[in-house]
């Protein structure tokens, strides 16, 4: 059994989204006076989050940009995921019951499917 909520396709999403723009590689300002519409891990209020439903809500909804986060697996295998634990999005307490509040990074990628 594997936990829910993380697919090949959201990594895949992740490590091209990580290719094509690494971390500070590119410094945002808004222009004017106007302030940066983010959507935050997608639009996380209407699609759940850091998923293609939420990037696609959130870019249709007029937001600048979409914020997502990207962590790698135990075995290095980039994937889209929030919180530093699986407990409060994944089936975690169900599959592995003795790794609830482990960090989500010490899990390897066939685990996290």
């Amino acid at each position: 059994m594997k936990l829910r909520n993380i697919t090949l396709g959201t990594a895949t999403l992740a490590l091209a989204v990580t290719l094509a723009a690494p971390a500070g590689a590119a410094q945002i300002e808004p222009t004017g006076s106007d302030p940066l519409i983010i959507g935050h891990r997608g639009a996380a209020g209407v699609a759940p989050e850091n998923t293609l439903a939420a990037i696609k809500a959130g870019s249709q909804s007029g937001a600048e940009f979409i914020e997502i986060d990207v962590q790698l697996s135990k075995d290095g295998v980039p994937f889209i995921f929030h919180d530093g634990t699986p407990s409060r999005t994944t089936n975690v307490a169900e599959v592995f019951p003795d790794r609830v509040n482990d960090p989500i990074t010490s899990f390897t990628w066939e685990e996290l499917q």
